[in-house]
């Protein structure tokens, strides 16, 4: 069954949307203003015996970097709109959190599937277009360089 809407590749720090209607697909990047996991260094030296000092300024980085996912959630909720989100891939969890992002408000929660992270633009829109149900384009013989 072929079906038109919206397939996702993401990870933390991007998002590559495919819009799949009839046989034709187009593609839109989301970047993310996410920040890598703060890392502790070891900390600096405390006014308290026994205090690592860092571990406020751990969280508080914790802190702004989840903030920056939720916003960024938000932006890529506000590109897709109203229209049907029917595939997430891509590695890690962030597809997983986008799902239940969607389902908090209301959308019916898409398919999620592990990806690697190096699947090329292309590569991304023949999987969901194969996931719509589309037939991904096949390059023949004569045009693959063999």
């Amino acid at each position: 069954m072929a079906s038109n809407g919206i397939g996702i590749w993401m990870d933390q720090s991007k998002a590559i949307i495919v819009k799949v209607r009839g046989d034709e697909a187009s593609v839109e990047r989301l970047e993310a203003d996410v920040e890598a996991k703060h890392r502790a260094t070891g900390g600096m030296r405390a006014s308290r015996p026994y205090w690592h000092r860092s571990v406020n300024s751990a969280r508080r980085a914790d802190a702004i970097r989840a903030d920056a996912i939720r916003r960024f959630y938000a932006d890529l909720a506000k590109t897709v709109g109203d229209e049907p989100v029917f595939l997430l891939i891509g590695p890690g969890e962030g597809k997983e959190a986008f799902a239940r992002f969607l389902a908090d408000r209301g959308r019916a929660a898409p398919t999620t599937a592990a990806a690697t992270s190096r699947l090329s633009e292309a590569q991304i829109v023949a999987r969901i277009k194969t996931a719509a149900g589309r037939p991904a384009p096949r390059r023949s013989r004569a045009t693959a360089g063999h």
